[in-house]
C-alpha cells in the first residue's frame, strides 16, 4: 500500500503525471516511452517535509546570497527577494543540502512542483528567477562549479492578469464618495485620483515630494522614480493637480497656524500621515511626521474608501493600476503611450494589464468595411 508520503512525493513530480501506478506494465511502457517509471523517479526526488517553511532555515548564502540582494535598487524589490532567498534556503535545510553546491537538478525541479502547488504563476516565476540569479552569481563567485538552474522552465502566464480593476461609472463613485471638507479626505482624494489618473505603483508614489511636481510647456508633471531606478516624467490631469494643489495648500494653512512663516520644502514628501489632534471644539486634522506614507499605509487609505462607495469587490493600489491601464486603452490611447506612462519596459506587460478585451460593443471586427 503506497504511504501518504509516498503519494505527496509522487504528487509533487510534475513530469510523471502522465504515469499512473494502478496502470497496466504494458500501459505504462507504450505512455513512458522509456522515461523511469514513477516509483523511479520519486527515489531520486527528494522528500519535502510538509511543514519546512517554519523549519529553521540557514543562513542566506553570502556572498553570492548578499550580493544578488544588494543589487536590487528598489527596497520593495529586496525585501522581497530576501524572502525568496530565504525560502530557498529553508528549501535546502529541509531536503539536508548544506550548501548550492551539492543542490541538483532533481532538487530544483522538486521546488518548483512545491512552488506550483502554492502559489501563482507569476509568484512561482519570480521565485525560481531569484534561484537563476543565486545560482548565476554563485558560479562567478566560484561558490559552485555548475550552474543546475540551466534549462529549468518557467511557467506560461496568463495573457491577462486576474486582477479586477473599476469600471468609469465605479471609478466616479469611488471618488466622489471621499468628504473632502478635512485634511484627511484632501490627502486622500488626491492620493486615489492621482493612483487612478496615472497608474503609479505604490512604491512610486511613496517616494514623491513636493519638489517633484513642476509645470512643463503648459502642462502638470510628475517626476517619478520607477523600476530599476528609472526616472520618468508624468503628466498630471488638470483635476488631479487641482486636488493636489488643495491638499498641500489645506496642510500649509494649517501649520501657519502654528508656524507663521512655515512653507513646504521641495524635499517634503507629496504624501505623509495626517492624524486628529486635540479634543472638543479644539480637534482637527494636522500633517505629522517627516516620512512619506508607507505601501501598507497606502493600501489602507484603498481599503478605507470602498465601503463607503458601495464598492465589494477586492480592490487595492495595485487594482486602481489596472484600472488606468484598461481605461486609457479602452480609450483607444496607443499600447506604447501607456506602456510608457505605466513604466512597463516591455509592452506585453502593459497588454496583461488591459482587461475587457473582448468588448463586443467596440471589437476589432466592427472596424472591418466591405
Amino acid at each position: 500500500m503506497q504511504t501518504d508520503d509516498e503519494h505527496d512525493r509522487l504528487a509533487a513530480w510534475e513530469d510523471a503525471d502522465d504515469v499512473l501506478p494502478t496502470e497496466s506494465s504494458a500501459i505504462q511502457d507504450r505512455r513512458g516511452r522509456g522515461r523511469p517509471r514513477a516509483r523511479q523517479m520519486m527515489a531520486i526526488m527528494p522528500f519535502i517535509p510538509p511543514d519546512f517553511l517554519i523549519q529553521p532555515g540557514g543562513d542566506t548564502p553570502a556572498p553570492a546570497g548578499d550580493a544578488v540582494i544588494a543589487g536590487q535598487f528598489s527596497p520593495h524589490t529586496r525585501r522581497a527577494y530576501a524572502g525568496d532567498v530565504q525560502l530557498f534556503m529553508n528549501y535546502l535545510d529541509a531536503i539536508g543540502r548544506p550548501g548550492l553546491a551539492q543542490v541538483t537538478r532533481d532538487d530544483l525541479i522538486a521546488y518548483r512542483a512545491w512552488l506550483i502547488a502554492t502559489y501563482a504563476p507569476a509568484t512561482v516565476n519570480r521565485r525560481l528567477s531569484v534561484v537563476r540569479s543565486l545560482f548565476k552569481e554563485a558560479l562567478l563567485r566560484g561558490e559552485v562549479a555548475l550552474d543546475p538552474t540551466v534549462h529549468l522552465r518557467q511557467l506560461r502566464v496568463d495573457d491577462e492578469s486576474p486582477t479586477i480593476p473599476l469600471d468609469q461609472r465605479e471609478v466616479r463613485t469611488f471618488l466622489d464618495a471621499i468628504d473632502r471638507t478635512t485634511l484627511l479626505g484632501l490627502r486622500d482624494a488626491a492620493l486615489l485620483s492621482l493612483l487612478i489618473r496615472t497608474g503609479l505603483r505604490r512604491a512610486e508614489i511613496t517616494t514623491l515630494a513636493t519638489g517633484d511636481l513642476a509645470m512643463q510647456r503648459g502642462h502638470h508633471t510628475l517626476t517619478v522614480l520607477g523600476k530599476g531606478h528609472k526616472r520618468r516624467l508624468v503628466k498630471v490631469p488638470v483635476d488631479v493637480a487641482r486636488d493636489l494643489q488643495a491638499w498641500l495648500e489645506a496642510r500649509t494653512t494649517i501649520e501657519r497656524q502654528h508656524v507663521e512663516s512655515f512653507t513646504l520644502p521641495n524635499d517634503a514628501p507629496l504624501f505623509v500621515e495626517v492624524r486628529r489632534v486635540g479634543r472638543g471644539e479644539e480637534c482637527h486634522y494636522r500633517a505629522v511626521g517627516q516620512h512619506g506614507l508607507t505601501g501598507d499605509a497606502i493600501w489602507y487609505i484603498v481599503k478605507r474608501h470602498l465601503s463607503p462607495a458601495g464598492i465589494s469587490t477586492n480592490i487595492t493600489p495595485h487594482s486602481l493600476r489596472h484600472t488606468f491601464i484598461t481605461l486609457a486603452l479602452e480609450g483607444h490611447a496607443p499600447l506604447h503611450k501607456v506602456q510608457y506612462a505605466a513604466g512597463h519596459a516591455d509592452p506585453r506587460t502593459t497588454e496583461r494589464y488591459h482587461h475587457r478585451k473582448d468588448n463586443l460593443d467596440d471589437n476589432a471586427t466592427d472596424y472591418i468595411k466591405i
